[in-house]
């Protein structure tokens, strides 16, 4: 059950949600419903990422991404990348989270779902700090937050948030407050374009399916 008084769930509620969200589940195979089953297998994989255990929440991506592949649904496809990525990454599992999120960029960029492209920026700012690769990861930081801004989705801040439950750093912890600022900006004024091109080190204008990341 829910606390009403504080608005926090109960260890009850998590016991509930996780058991109907199972229930569900079951009645997606049964229809054969395999865009369902896929949610809900995503649902599930969020289930055990928010309780910081990014190991079973990787593995319900794994086959939530492979059931929305199936069905053809690009979104939920390139939603199910972007949280693989950070389950990844909450395993300090760089290289394929790295991969995983640009994959996931290729999607948000070219369905023009710049809400996504801004949590899957971030996402890749953490990747490239777990590379040691701080000049990027402040760059990457910066033009996140840019792109919240400008859209007013408050999408970047809600990945650093969750990253805080794996211990993962962010590039303002790691810089001098001068150098992390200076760093930043140059993110911020990057075009979208720019950005996109940047984010997956290719050159400005290749960015394409056709030149996509394994996953």
């Amino acid at each position: 059950m829910i606390d009403v008084m504080n608005g926090k769930a109960t260890p009850d509620s998590f016991v509930d949600g996780e058991a109907m969200m199972e229930q569900a589940l079951e009645i997606y195979r049964e229809l054969g419903d395999k865009g369902g089953e896929g949610n809900l297998l995503w649902g599930l994989g969020s289930f055990h990422y928010f309780a910081a255990d990014a190991g079973t929440a990787e593995t319900w991506y794994r086959r939530s991404l492979d059931l929305h592949r199936e069905a053809g649904d690009r979104t939920m496809e390139a939603w199910s990348l972007h949280m693989l990525a950070l389950a990844l990454a909450g395993q300090r599992n760089w290289d394929e989270a790295r991969s995983t999120g640009r994959h996931a960029l290729r999607h948000f960029y070219e369905a023009g779902d710049v809400a996504g492209v801004t949590l899957v920026i971030d996402d890749l700012a953490i990747v490239a700090l777990g590379d040691e690769d701080i000049v990027r990861a402040a760059r990457l930081w910066g033009a996140a937050r840019h792109l919240q801004q400008v859209t007013g989705t408050g999408l970047a801040d809600y990945v650093e948030q969750t990253n805080t439950l794996f211990g993962v750093q962010t590039p303002y912890t790691v810089m001098t407050d001068d150098r992390f600022a200076e760093e930043a900006a140059v993110g911020a004024a990057f075009a979208l374009d720019e950005l996109v091109a940047y984010a997956l080190e290719v050159e400005r204008g290749t960015v394409g399916m056709s030149h996509e990341e394994p996953a």
